[in-house]
């Protein structure tokens, strides 16, 4: 798939910001759960098994939950 940004100079930027925005709240998000699963005695690898079977999965919140996932362990 392919898009592209036309119309005023600068629009390119500004689309940009914004899939930054999401990305990074998402990202957040994911954190908070993973927190929040921790609170409540959930084990965060359950959490990410469990994730990767819904609509929410997608490469990049899976790779960061592994990565945090693997941090917390070392």
């Amino acid at each position: 798939m392919s898009a592209t940004v036309t119309g005023e100079v600068g629009n390119a930027s500004k689309m940009n910001l914004v899939l930054q925005l999401m990305a990074g709240v998402t990202l957040a998000g994911l954190a908070e759960g993973m927190a929040l699963a921790d609170r409540a005695g959930l084990q965060q690898k359950d959490v990410l098994e469990v994730l990767e079977l819904t609509s929410l999965a997608c490469p990049t919140i899976l790779e960061k939950g592994k990565g945090e996932l693997s941090e917390s362990v070392v």
